[in-house]
């Protein structure tokens, strides 16, 4: 479980529509030789990851790419509002308001990731 900060967590939820997750943590599950799934902590089947023998390392690799990805969206948003830029240091609700994105090029990049999550 993330220790990071709970307000980095908080999205502005402006847009009822827009798509949700779900929650984290997620984990890998192995689920024989061929299929590796990625559950959450509810248990709940996230995604599976089909395993080739030839690619088997690449395969686990992905499987645990995906299964961070609740801590990688929240090491982002934590990483916007502690950039010594200052940009996002009172939260993220500037990002909902203009498409344009304002900061340092870390700040750019993590807003370009987090709006790729949330489907923007």
């Amino acid at each position: 479980m993330s220790t990071l900060p709970s307000l980095a967590t908080r999205a502005v939820q402006r847009d009822r529509k827009k798509p949700r997750f779900t929650p984290g943590p997620y984990h890998v599950s192995g689920s024989g030789p061929r299929l590796r799934s990625i559950r959450s902590a509810g248990g709940r089947t996230i995604a599976h990851v089909l395993f080739s023998e030839r690619r088997e390392s690449e395969c686990e690799a992905t499987a645990r790419l995906l299964a961070a990805a609740p801590d990688l969206l929240l090491a982002l948003r934590s990483l916007l509002v502690d950039c010594p830029c200052g940009s996002y240091s009172a939260g993220l609700e500037r990002t909902h308001r203009s498409k344009r994105a304002h900061g340092c090029e870390q700040c750019v990049a993590a807003l370009a990731a987090i709006a790729k999550v949330e489907g923007q």
